[in-house]
């Protein structure tokens, strides 16, 4: 008895309570573990002492406790399963940082490389085509994909400072480290800008910009000129040369607004009236600087009209770092729109109608002369030259207003000092530029404003 109280005894506290046989195992026989013959043995010969020896001293755990302790122990195995998993699968790096499943890529060098349908391969000579390593060839030319890009696979270029465009397939110098589509341009091998509408004349985008809700064409001046008024115009680059795109409308004495009429009037009539002419509805002194308020809605959309003095005097009338154009400045403009155009002859018909707004001419046309055939312009530049009509200072001293569908700009060049005669742009209602030299200088005409040239 003593012996059999020793046994229970050493179960107890060397058995029972070990690691080595959980109580859940000498709870639940059919969970235990038995790694060989004599492990089982073992167990069974103290699993049949037990259950026939008294066992009021030893203390066996409850269910439920065997149940938590049996959820542990798979927690645990289970745990350790799949950490053994994750360290198979473990993360690689290369020398430019990437990390990287050695079953998705490689490194080469110190760059990482997808590797191509599960396999590696060799970056320096071969690339990866429909998931096959394949020769580098560009036309049947080897070359280093590494250094190297073909384009169109009929060029190779180097990566390093070129790319193959795409839409184009042309190989094009890096923008500073950027690249650009065929819509856009490179300006001073730093700045990515778009091309406005049709047009390819590239342009500094931080001066200016594309306006579609304008014109597509045009290309904008992003700080727009403001007369000592405080009108600011619109104004475009053509060639070389920014010009408004409006008229001038600052006031001034002896300065006018076009009129509605659909044939002249008498502004200011003297002594005679020869003709009868209409009087200008609603006129005021013209050397109070204006007449018929109702028309200053004119001067808003067509500018103002001025005189000569006002040419040769008055050096501030167009906004500070602009001028009115010579006559030269007006060839330059010509030139640039029709190329083919004979600037010693009269017409240049090409650039008055690219020069002209797409609309308001037709509602202009009065002359049944054929040389003023009615047609809109297709204002490809943003120009938008409107028929803003004119006036002249007749013999007999009258101040007439005429509309007859024509635009006619000043410039500044004088044709016969002796005379004073001035230099003239007019633009009709057909497709035709005139260029044609005023025989005095009595008219008034509207004022185009043209920036000066940057030094």
């Amino acid at each position: 008895m003593a012996n059999s109280l020793f046994v229970r005894k050493f179960i107890k506290e060397n058995i029972a309570n070990s690691s080595l046989f959980p109580k859940n195992y000498l709870y639940f026989p059919s969970y235990m573990y038995f790694g060989n013959k004599t492990t089982f043995c073992l167990g069974l010969a103290l699993i049949l002492f037990l259950s026939c020896a008294d066992n009021s001293d030893v203390e066996f755990p409850s269910k439920d406790e065997v149940r938590q302790r049996y959820s542990s122990s798979s927690a645990e195995v289970a745990g350790s399963s799949s950490s053994g998993q994750s360290s198979s699968s473990a993360l690689n790096k290369c020398n430019d940082g990437t990390t990287y499943n050695p079953a998705d890529g490689f490194c080469y060098g110190d760059d990482y490389y997808d590797k191509c349908n599960g396999q590696e391969y060799d970056p320096a000579s071969q690339i990866c085509d429909d998931k096959k390593a394949v020769p580098a060839k560009c036309n049947n030319v080897p070359y280093n994909p590494l250094t190297q890009g073909c384009c169109a696979n009929s060029e190779i270029f180097p990566i390093s400072t070129q790319f193959c465009q795409s839409g184009t397939n042309v190989v094009k110098d890096f923008c500073g480290t950027k690249t650009y589509t065929a819509t856009q341009f490179c300006y001073n091998s730093s700045k990515v800008a778009d091309f406005c509408g049709n047009r390819t004349q590239t342009y500094d985008p931080d001066k200016y910009e594309c306006k579609n809700s304008i014109n597509p064409n045009g290309i904008y001046l992003k700080q727009k000129p403001k007369d000592s008024d405080n009108n600011s115009y619109e104004a475009v680059l053509i060639g070389t040369q920014t010009w408004m795109a409006q008229n001038l409308k600052k006031s001034k004495l002896y300065s006018y607004c076009p009129i509605d009429s659909d044939t002249e009037c008498i502004l200011m009539k003297y002594e005679y009236d020869f003709d009868g002419s209409e009087i200008c509805p609603n006129r005021i002194d013209p050397h109070l600087g204006g007449y018929n308020d109702d028309n200053l809605d004119n001067c808003a959309k067509y500018g103002r009209l001025y005189n000569w003095n006002t040419v040769i005097n008055d050096n501030e009338i167009c906004p500070q770092g602009w001028h009115i154009p010579s006559a030269e400045d007006w060839n330059i403009l010509l030139k640039f729109v029709e190329p083919e155009c004979d600037l010693s002859g009269v017409f240049c018909f090409s650039a008055g109608t690219q020069l002209k707004a797409a609309n308001t001419w037709l509602d202009y046309y009065k002359n049944n002369d054929p040389l003023f055939v009615v047609d809109n312009g297709t204002d490809d530049y943003g120009f938008a030259a409107l028929p803003s009509s004119y006036g002249e200072y007749s013999n007999w001293n009258d101040i007439r207003i005429f509309n007859i569908g024509l635009s006619i700009w000043w410039s500044s060049s004088i044709i016969y000092d002796d005379d004073g005669v001035a230099n003239f742009m007019v633009m009709g209602v057909g497709p035709a530029t005139l260029k044609l030299p005023l025989d005095d200088s009595r008219g008034l005409y509207s004022i185009r404003c043209l920036k000066n040239q940057e030094e």
